[in-house]
């Protein structure tokens, strides 16, 4: 079975039944995958449609940047900064996922004021 990763093709040796298994799962492999970006799509559209006055200035943002022009390109996306920032903030208010693994503190600490109690289970977003 020949398989890419990234731009890297690599060839994976495996057995008829390992491929007809791959072949059986390929549909929940990748739509497993799509999960946290609905996640994070679902919460822009929810915050957008809470701040009208956000979702109008994105709008505007987008609509000047792409105005006289019928292809857009990667340049286009370095001006749309407001869009990066709402983004930015909507991944920071709602994660799809904990980005690191769940650590448990070895001792009592405080963070902004807070006290953790050592055996705390802390989920870091970094």
């Amino acid at each position: 079975m020949m398989i890419h990763l990234g731009r890297v093709p690599a060839v994976i040796v495996l057995s008829a039944d390992g491929a007809r298994e791959i072949m059986k799962n390929q549909d929940d492999i990748f739509a497993d995958g799509t999960d946290t970006t609905y996640t994070a799509l679902e919460w822009a559209m929810a915050q957008l449609l809470k701040h009208p006055k956000t979702m109008e200035k994105l709008q505007n943002e987008v609509r000047q940047t792409a105005r006289s022009k019928l292809e857009k390109t990667e340049d286009d996306l370095e001006k749309i900064l407001y869009l990066k920032a709402v983004t930015k903030e909507i991944l920071r208010l709602h994660p799809p996922l904990p980005l690191l693994l769940p650590q448990e503190c070895t001792q009592d600490s405080a963070i902004l004021g807070y006290d953790i109690a050592v055996g705390t289970r802390v989920i870091i977003n970094s």
